[in-house]
């Protein structure tokens, strides 16, 4: 029986659209994590602190919920990778340094935002990265009228490049959004996007898959359009719907369901 999600921290038997937001961030950290020592910090449930440490030198994943802690600690056992119960923003007397600190959704938990970033400074090795996210507040909360229980102090775009540029000399700023659509992508950008896959056990790099191709062709030089993404999620439902219907009549489907239906009416009758 799977367990009751509470929507504070992304549990493994998710597979939904909050999964693969994660994921793909931890597909990104990994890129950057070889041959490094890293900090996972607020990791909760452990997999991605496990999906680092199977880059990384080492991986100390923090969390400041005991129960937490010691479910990653039984669960996830590697020579490179430990679990410590600690408050966020309270570790810069951790003795230890890092070359990456992961950070992800969790600035908006707490309202010690710029202290945190002190501690990240104090922590990180001179060359060292952070790699942070968190939502959007015009887009998460004011304009889909949606307000998580959780969250204390959400950031508006200007404000949170204002708290990451504060503190570091360099900076640079990636949009992330959940999309199911169509991608036309030019030949000749291929190199400029990468393509992940995975789960919450393995994740790698993979080759962009390529389903159709599009040409513009012309006797003069072209002005050649850009990366684009087509997406409607009106369209998408109803792909799903057609999957199912697809599904329910199945001839497999079609005889298992003949066969349960004694079952399910015996039950019924004991409800």
């Amino acid at each position: 029986m799977k367990p009751e999600w509470t929507g504070e921290r992304l549990e493994t038997f998710l597979h939904n659209e909050t999964a693969l937001e994660h994921l793909h961030r931890y597909s990104v950290a990994c890129s950057l994590a070889a041959g490094k020592d890293v900090l996972d910090l607020a990791c909760g449930e452990g997999y991605g602190s496990a999906l680092l440490a199977r880059v990384a030198d080492k991986v100390l994943g923090i969390d400041i919920d005991s129960a937490t802690i010691h479910a990653a600690q039984q669960r996830y056992q590697l020579p490179n990778l430990r679990f410590a119960i600690h408050n966020a923003v309270s570790i810069e007397n951790l003795g230890e340094s890092f070359d990456l600190i992961v950070c992800f959704e969790t600035l908006e938990h707490i309202n010690e935002q710029e202290q945190l970033m002190k501690v990240f400074k104090k922590l990180l090795r001179p060359e060292g990265l952070l790699i942070i996210s968190t939502p959007d507040k015009l887009n998460y909360s004011d304009r889909s009228g949606y307000q998580n229980p959780f969250h204390l102090k959400e950031l508006y775009e200007d404000d949170f490049k204002r708290l990451i540029t504060s503190h570091f000399s360099y900076s640079t700023f990636y949009r992330q959004n959940f999309i199911q659509g169509s991608l036309l992508q030019p030949e000749s950008h291929n190199g400029m996007m990468q393509f992940y896959q995975g789960n919450y056990t393995a994740i790698q790099a993979v080759a962009n898959p390529v389903h159709y191709w599009l040409a513009i062709g012309s006797d003069v030089p072209i002005k050649e359009p850009g990366t684009s993404i087509f997406q409607n999620r009106e369209f998408l439902n109803q792909v799903t719907e057609e999957d199912v219907n697809a599904i329910k009549s199945s001839l497999s489907y079609r005889l298992g369901h003949f066969l349960l239906t004694p079952f399910k009416w015996i039950r019924n009758l004991l409800r």
